[in-house]
């Protein structure tokens, strides 16, 4: 991964995978490093996924970034497979010192000729507690946002992929700030 970020560019190296564990049920591991000061000095991540009865797909597990300090992120989702498309509500749950961070993005993945060949779309909220410097009270402050995404392969062992986020995060009470967010992307799977 490269990434800009306020003027300051930065590289991760992440290894994904998927693993089949049994019928209807897979995983998904994650590791990452970086140097650089706008991703985590690592992260991992596991979450375990299963096939139900009625196209229904559900999932639990947990990320972890470490920074100056660690966060660890429990997450869930459920979705259900309708025709070529999958309809899925994950939500996350980031405890702190000042209560817990709750988010959730609804989203919907329209399958084209196979997996790896889709268009999706997704709205999440979310509200984080935050403690600001100059005040003992604890303020709940609400973020909204919305993505397109698209994923294509390119060929036997190459996939693009490109998406657009926006974003409007309240940082102080009643005073918001609208983020854009465009990435692009060329995989190789081996």
């Amino acid at each position: 991964n490269r990434a800009d970020l306020f003027d300051t560019w930065g590289t991760q190296v992440q290894l994904d995978a998927y693993p089949h564990i049994s019928d209807g049920t897979y995983a998904y591991l994650s590791i990452a490093h970086s140097s650089d000061s706008i991703f985590p000095n690592s992260s991992s991540g596991a979450e375990l996924y299963h096939n139900f009865p009625a196209a229904i797909e559900a999932s639990l597990g947990l990320r972890r970034l470490v920074f100056a300090d660690a966060v660890t992120i429990y997450t869930g989702s459920i979705g259900r497979y309708i025709g070529n498309s999958l309809y899925s509500l994950r939500l996350y749950d980031t405890p702190s010192a000042v209560g817990s961070s709750l988010s959730g993005t609804l989203s919907a993945r329209f399958f084209r000729e196979d997996a790896d060949n889709y268009i999706n779309a997704a709205v999440g909220t979310g509200m984080s507690p935050d403690q600001a410097a100059w005040s003992s009270e604890v303020l709940r402050l609400r973020s909204r946002n919305a993505s397109l995404g698209w994923q294509k392969r390119l060929g036997r062992a190459w996939i693009g992929s490109a998406s657009a986020l926006w974003e409007r995060q309240e940082y102080l009470p009643d005073q918001y700030r609208i983020h854009w967010s465009f990435s692009a992307g060329l995989e190789w799977r081996f």
